[in-house]
């Protein structure tokens, strides 16, 4: 059984770069689409000059904590999908997405960060509760319409809680029955690698504001 699972699950990925080689625009993941490769054919990304710029900042630190927890997410989401398991995938993405709010939340009022990292009450962390920093960021930027918390809430509803929603990401076919296992379905992969791709955006956008002037001139001079 795990052997055949096993198997079904190479096959896909081997399926799902063949749709990706066709279908160029909907290349996405947090190692190619915000990243710069150098000349021994690796990714560099913006995640990992944060990771290795030198520090004493415990602030810094922790932007440099969630850079790494980020990346992390990113290749595991994407290998999750490539393989034919698109609702996990997509649950990771709920966890980079809370991530990225919480990281621009730090960008907007960096002495947010410092309150962060020695929070210990409850009510010190209520402050920063998802639905408590989507309030923060849409004030902040006088948004209406609440479409972060919309995010948010439909990566619950389909990947992140057990629902009638999540239902929907482990059928093979509109209407169809369930199945355990991998699966491809090609509009179900191509609105998760899209979804990846406004993140992966958002990152880049959010770490480039944390690197001191310095280091952003190292990294346009990279290869």
């Amino acid at each position: 059984m795990s052997s055949n699972l096993a198997g079904r699950t190479s096959f896909f990925i081997h399926i799902a770069k063949i749709i990706l080689s066709k279908n160029p625009s909907w290349h996405t993941g947090g190692t190619i689409a915000y990243g710069k490769r150098d000349n021994s054919g690796t990714i560099r990304t913006l995640t990992d000059f944060l990771r290795q710029a030198p520090t004493q900042d415990e602030d810094f630190k922790v932007l440099q904590f969630l850079s790494i927890r980020t990346f992390n997410g990113f290749a595991a989401s994407i290998k999750l999908a490539l393989s034919g398991y698109s609702q996990n995938g997509a649950l990771l993405m709920r966890d980079i997405l809370e991530t990225v709010f919480l990281t621009d939340m730090f960008n907007k009022d960096r002495t947010t960060i410092k309150q962060w990292r020695e929070a210990n009450s409850a009510k010190e962390k209520d402050k920063f509760r998802p639905i408590k920093v989507h309030k923060f960021l849409d004030a902040h930027d006088s948004f209406t319409g609440e479409k972060r918390a919309a995010t948010y809430k439909m990566f619950c509803e389909l990947a992140g809680h057990p629902s009638m929603h999540s239902i929907h990401m482990l059928r093979p076919q509109v209407g169809g029955d369930a199945v355990g296992g991998p699966f491809i379905e090609f509009k179900m992969l191509q609105a998760v690698l899209s979804e990846m791709t406004k993140l992966a955006i958002q990152v880049g956008e959010i770490s480039s504001d944390f690197f001191p002037n310095d280091s952003k001139a190292h990294i346009l001079r990279s290869p």
